[in-house]
Formats: structure tokens, C-alpha cells, sequence
């Protein structure tokens, strides 16, 4: 029972403050519709240390979901995601693209040249952004399809003519 999930996530952050409780609060809100109180509690978790909801606020803040649309604070965001050591790969890896894209957005040659620089570390890890570089990829010989539904079909059809084995959730 979701309410009952919610009762639980309350007593536990009246009690713990802790940030797992904070965002699973301020998920249980966004998936209502409620993006202002979302991004109250993903304000109370980046509060309480957590690294990945700062990168969360970061969207929040560039994209104005729940919130005034500020590329400045979007920013103040991401530093501190980068001065948090409690922050995962994948949040890390997160903030990286999004600082990318907000220095693609301000479309001077300085940051774009510094967007390429993270895009590029971002992707140092050997993780792929494009399905071109995968389907290419002779070593891997099974593909996990997670992008939007209306992509899959085109995807699934690319990778079958790659040759490779096809895991999608969701046809």
C-alpha cells in the first residue's frame, strides 16, 4: 500500500533525517504530480548529504520542474554534488552530461569546447551514449534496450541486423 509506504518514509525522516527516506518522499510526490513538493524534499535530502539529489535539484533547476527555471542554480547544484563524497558512479556520471548540456546550451565557443571535455570524461568509463557505437562493438554480443518505448521497435530492428542478442523489457 502506497500510503502506508509514505507513513513509513514520514516516521522515518522524523526520526533519522536521513536522505534515503527524504528521497523516497520526494519520489512518492513527483510520481503524484506534485513537483513542487518534490523538489522540497529532494532539497531536504541534498540537505542531508545526499550527492545524487543534488544532481536531482540540478534538473530541476535547468529544465524549471516544480521550481523557477535557473541555469545559475542548476549549477551551484552540480558543485555540490562534486564536493560530496556521498554520491554514486551513476549520479556522478549524471552530473557530468547535465553540466555538459548547460554549456551546449550557452552556445559560446569556450563552453562548448569544455561541454566536449566532460561529455568525453563522462564517457571514459566505456559506457556507451549512442546505439551506433554498441551495434558497432564486436566484443559485446547482448544488447539491453532501456531507452523510450516509441524507440524500441527501430533499436530492436538495429540490433537483430548487428547480430546481436536482445533484451528489451517492453516490446
Amino acid at each position: 500500500d502506497r500510503t502506508a509506504a509514505w507513513r513509513c518514509y514520514q516516521r522515518v525522516w522524523r526520526r533519522t533525517k536521513d536522505g534515503a527516506a527524504a528521497n523516497n518522499l520526494a519520489t512518492w510526490h513527483r510520481d503524484r504530480g506534485n513537483l513542487r513538493l518534490a523538489v522540497a524534499w529532494y532539497r531536504r535530502a541534498a540537505d542531508a548529504r545526499d550527492g545524487d539529489a543534488h544532481v536531482t535539484l540540478a534538473y530541476c533547476y535547468y529544465y524549471g520542474l516544480g521550481t523557477t527555471k535557473s541555469t545559475v542554480r542548476a549549477l551551484r547544484e552540480l558543485d555540490r554534488a562534486d564536493r560530496t563524497s556521498d554520491i554514486t558512479p551513476y549520479g556522478h556520471e549524471e552530473a557530468l552530461y547535465l553540466r555538459a548540456v548547460v554549456r551546449l546550451d550557452r552556445a559560446r565557443r569556450s563552453d562548448f569546447a569544455a561541454a566536449m571535455s566532460l561529455l568525453r570524461q563522462a564517457a571514459a568509463d566505456g559506457d556507451y551514449p549512442e546505439a551506433e557505437a554498441v551495434l558497432a562493438d564486436k566484443s559485446i554480443d547482448v544488447v539491453a534496450i532501456a531507452s523510450p518505448t516509441d524507440t524500441h521497435s527501430d533499436l530492436i530492428h538495429r540490433a537483430a541486423a548487428a547480430g546481436k542478442h536482445i533484451f528489451c523489457e517492453k516490446p
